[in-house]
């Protein structure tokens, strides 16, 4: 059976909320494994014998080092994920919620001041402290390929459906995450997404 290859982390939520996040995270897993990317990709909660030593890399101030103790941890703890390449693996991917005003929060904030709902660094965590599914949806994509719609500083559009009015969960300000059980996602995207998780095979 294939790892998962996203974790989440509810950092600082009171159970509901806890709830909440893990049912919006298998309901995009489902949403991916239909058109239009039509992908396997496991989400599953950080293990509890994987949180100490993922937490003492989150409590890194800066956002690239810290992304980095990140995936050491991940692969320390956790593992990395076989690929259809023998002389390569995958870092397992990690998502954190939490609310706006954690100091890991803050600390996105203050280095990205337009990443207002939340922040994903180097393709392998993602901060997310803002409440709407549609954010959580947008930084976990990111953790697994899809790149933003939309160029800085005007926030323009970038993709083929947002040139056609058209809406993506990668635009700035994602409205709609998924209509009539279809993943609101460009094409362009719904590739990248397909040649990351195309890689994995154990």
């Amino acid at each position: 059976m294939v790892k998962p290859f996203v974790y989440y982390y509810p950092l600082d939520l009171a159970e509901p909320e806890q709830g909440r996040l893990h049912a919006s995270l298998k309901r995009l897993e489902r949403l991916v494994a239909v058109p239009p990317v039509e992908r396997h990709c496991s989400i599953a909660r950080l293990p509890r014998s994987a949180e100490k030593g993922v937490l003492a890399a989150l409590q890194e101030t800066d956002l690239d080092i810290r992304s980095m103790r990140v995936a050491e941890a991940m692969a320390r703890e956790i593992g990395t994920l076989a690929t259809s390449d023998a002389n390569t693996s995958l870092i397992p991917r990690l998502v954190v919620r939490c609310s706006r005003g954690h100091p890991l929060a803050k600390t996105c904030l203050a280095a990205y001041p337009h990443a207002c709902w939340g922040l994903t660094s180097c393709k392998v965590l993602a901060v997310v402290y803002d409440d709407r599914e549609v954010a959580l949806w947008h930084e976990v994509l990111h953790l697994v390929g899809a790149e933003d719609c939309y160029e800085l500083p005007d926030r323009g559009p970038k993709c083929s459906h947002l040139r056609r009015h058209l809406p993506c969960i990668m635009q700035y300000e994602p409205i709609e995450g998924e209509v009539g059980g279809k993943l609101q996602i460009c094409p362009e995207n719904a590739e990248r997404i397909q040649r990351v998780l195309n890689q994995i095979t154990g």
